[in-house]
């Protein structure tokens, strides 16, 4: 089958598939498929969301390089990414905060605050919403060159202005994409720190 979709480096990588109503792993060996696949079938998977905020209260943006499949060029509000299917939650999200941004925690410094469902036209995923602060002690941010292009600073205002913005205009309108499922992630993330 053709796809529109960019090559993209890792696409034999195996990742979890889940249930898309109830979250629960597939027995194997139905729980792990290729990402390329995950990709063309739109197939219910699980991935990581770990937003990153500085001492300075901004939250590291990251651009996510042209390469990716999904969402090339998009600015994400958060570190993450898929799962594999014989990770944990916490083991997820502690590997991609150290790939895409450099940043090391432990795996008890990895609290899941929050799960969400999301689905649109070219992704299915159950999310896995992180949240961490930068420490005074950490190194400066280095950044997974195949995956991020960029990274940016935004605090919690701008981030509203911005996903308002491509809400009220449309994503094709606005200079700052921001990735849809990251949107969602947000907003998770905003219910569990805002109490």
């Amino acid at each position: 089958m053709a796809t529109s979709q960019p090559a993209f480096r890792n696409s034999d990588e195996a990742v979890l598939q889940v249930d898309g109503h109830t979250n629960e792993r597939l027995q194997p060996p139905k729980n792990s498929v290729s990402r390329r696949l995950m990709r063309e079938k739109i197939l219910w998977h699980r991935a990581s969301y770990v937003f990153v905020e500085t001492m300075n209260n901004e939250f590291v943006i990251q651009q996510r390089t042209a390469s990716k499949e999904y969402c090339p060029s998009y600015f994400a509000p958060a570190t993450g990414g898929v799962m594999a299917p014989d990770e944990t939650n916490e083991l997820n999200a502690q590997r991609e905060l150290a790939e895409e941004i450099g940043v090391e925690r432990s795996l008890e410094e990895m609290i899941l605050l929050d799960q969400f469902r999301y689905t649109d036209d070219k992704t299915s995923v159950w999310g896995n919403v992180f949240y961490i602060k930068l420490k005074e002690s950490d190194p400066p941010l280095k950044l997974q060159e195949e995956e991020v292009a960029s990274v940016e600073f935004w605090d919690r205002a701008t981030m509203e202005r911005l996903i308002s913005l491509q809400e009220e205009q449309g994503v094709d309108n606005v200079d700052k994409k921001i990735t849809p499922d990251g949107i969602v992630a947000f907003r998770t993330l905003l219910q569990k720190i805002s109490k």
